[in-house]
């Protein structure tokens, strides 16, 4: 068996790609006159195909394995970026997102199974801790990239051919074996999933209703508190910096501890972290900084944990259909994350943001105790 460490120099070059994309598109649209309703249905479409999307991928490896469809999916992600540049058209870019995105989105879930499903299992937190890491630089690599690509060739070009790299490069072939998937996934398996790993659910839709958080709605709280856009545009480059230290470290933790143990210390971090944010002014910038950083480290620890434990659970074709569940979970939280944290913004104006996160942080410990490290 390949070392999954292959996976990681062609993940960092396409998520740089992905980074430019998300900036690239708002742009593009604001340019086009897209009007601000149109934008944000463009925007969830990525969530909508993850939720379709992922379901179907047990049936899909009945009939191809998991290197082929990891090719098909970038393919096609390609296939819709080149849309992207000869349409025109904010109505047909409603449709290319959702092929974009949700293709992006399902390809990067086949990595995260490939990894978990090949990972030395006393090092696995910290193999999982390495991709997101990977990641997360990437994205933030390419936001950095776009004002350094001076015209909007270059950048729709910068993107294509990072995918076409990474189809070139032949991304995870031969990393994992064919994986045969007799039964369909369905709304039953997600259900045993949710019974069965409560811990893991929990810990990933707690995420990603955070992840919403620094990405969107944090901004909009520093500036609705009087402070500049210097500070909100700082708050999320620190959460995202927290989020890059979180899942080394996490994964780190998790390989010594164990997963339940280490979801359990993460969230209680992001439970007082989100607390105490809630408390800070804003204009105390230093101390509300490290604190949002502290809690970017927090909920993508709790994360890496997640994912861990779903990977010590379950092996071969319970694992795939364990890991489909996850992401079934994550692409729910994605799309009803903002419409909670703006929800929680709106009724408790200040702090309420905050609070609302940490009250899921909170019950997922109560999900997590007691522990005990597991072998």
């Amino acid at each position: 068996m390949i070392s999954a460490y292959r996976l990681f120099p062609q993940v960092l070059v396409l998520c740089t790609a992905y980074g430019i994309s998300f900036p690239l598109l708002s742009f593009s649209l604001v340019d086009m006159g897209a009007s601000t309703l149109l934008i944000g249905l463009i925007a969830a479409m990525p969530a909508v195909g993850w939720l379709i999307g992922t379901p179907l991928i047990p049936a899909i490896l009945c009939k191809m394995s998991l290197p082929a469809l990891t090719f098909f999916l970038l393919g096609a992600a390609a296939l819709a970026w080149a849309g992207f540049w000869l349409v025109q058209s904010p109505p047909v870019w409603v449709g290319l997102r959702f092929v974009f995105g949700g293709a992006m989105g399902l390809f990067f879930r086949c990595i995260e199974y490939a990894i978990t499903a090949t990972a030395p299992v006393h090092t696995r937190g910290r193999f999982l801790g390495t991709y997101n890491v990977m990641f997360l630089g990437g994205l933030i690599l390419g936001s950095l990239l776009l004002p350094v690509l001076q015209n909007e060739v270059v950048q729709f070009g910068a993107v294509m051919a990072g995918m076409v790299a990474v189809l070139a490069a032949g991304l995870i072939w031969p990393i994992v074996p064919q994986i045969l998937a007799p039964k369909a996934w369905g709304m039953a398996k997600l259900t045993a999933f949710v019974w069965a790993a409560p811990l893991s659910a929990m810990a990933v839709f707690t995420y990603g209703v955070y992840e919403d958080l620094p990405a969107a709605m944090l901004p909009v709280y520093v500036l609705q508190q009087g402070m500049g856009e210097g500070l909100a545009t700082a708050s999320v480059t620190i959460s995202l910096l927290g989020a890059l230290v979180g899942p080394i470290v996490g994964g780190i933790a998790t390989d010594r501890i164990g997963a339940r143990p280490m979801v359990a210390i993460a969230a209680s971090l992001g439970a007082v972290g989100m607390m105490a944010v809630s408390m800070v002014d804003p204009a105390h910038q230093s101390t509300f900084l490290a604190l949002l950083m502290v809690c970017g480290a927090a909920f993508s620890a709790l994360y890496i944990a997640g994912l861990s434990y779903l990977a010590a659970k379950y092996q071969g074709e319970d694992l795939l259909h364990a890991n489909m569940g996850f992401g079934t979970i994550y692409a729910v939280a994605a799309m009803l994350g903002p419409l909670y944290n703006a929800q929680t913004m709106t009724l408790w104006q200040n702090g309420g943001l905050f609070w609302g996160v940490a009250a899921l942080a909170g019950a997922m410990v109560l999900v997590a105790m007691p522990f005990r490290k597991r072998t």
